[in-house]
């Protein structure tokens, strides 16, 4: 199930959740490898996901990249709906991710996804904070843990972003199991590329122990 699921999210292309992304998927086809393997046909190129810097900032909707670190392979989402501050993005087999304040808050569709976090504001980039959990386990029940974590920033770091160079501010959330979590808990850290105005726009989040990390890139919206 675990190979399945990270094969479906390293293979996954751009999706229509709606008439709106479905036009929005119809535009960026052309740029895009072909990857039916997710549905039984050929194997897809090794990097899953190919489209040109300049087909990804030409793209008129959100966009957004995804890079399993486990596998190196890459998927585009599109933006599938907002509720209040949490956003959901979708790929084409029907994997989600939702992010609140540019922080992986749950997943869908992966299997030992991750259900839902009390996330913190990770944004001042220093002091203490707590991240609680709340993953799917092996026997489909919902298994809750606390972690405590340190905040840190670096100064002024310049990423490709899209082909363009872009001033990031960098916060380091490193963050270990407390309580009950202390025994079986994983320790992890995350890292946030932030701009002036708040925007997370890149980050290497850990989804959970048995998918690992995801590199994110907002390419626009």
């Amino acid at each position: 199930m675990i190979k399945r699921a990270l094969g479906a999210l390293g293979l996954a292309v751009l999706a229509g959740c709606s008439n709106s992304t479905s036009s929005s998927y119809e535009l960026l086809g052309p740029v895009l490898a072909t990857v039916t393997g997710a549905f039984g046909g050929a194997a897809p190129a090794a990097g899953g996901f190919e489209a040109t810097d300049e087909q990804m900032r030409a793209f008129p909707d959100p966009l957004m990249v995804v890079e399993t670190e486990a596998t190196g392979r890459r998927t585009g989402f599109l933006l599938q709906g907002t509720n209040r501050d949490t956003q959901t993005w979708a790929s084409q087999d029907g994997v989600t991710l939702s992010f609140r304040q540019g922080q992986l808050v749950s997943s869908r569709g992966l299997g030992n996804d991750l259900m839902s976090v009390d996330s913190p504001d990770i944004r001042p980039g220093r002091g203490t904070v707590s991240r609680v959990r709340y993953r799917l386990g092996g026997d489909e029940r919902v298994v809750r843990r606390r972690f405590d974590c340190t905040l840190s920033q670096s100064g002024g770091e310049t990423l490709s972003i899209a082909g363009l160079p872009r001033s990031l501010r960098r916060v380091t959330e490193s963050c270990v199991p407390s309580g009950a979590a202390a025994a079986d808990g994983q320790a992890f850290e995350n890292r946030y590329w932030i701009t002036q105005g708040g925007a997370v726009i890149r980050s290497r989040q850990f989804l959970t122990r048995e998918l690992g990390y995801l590199t994110i890139t907002r390419i626009n919206g």
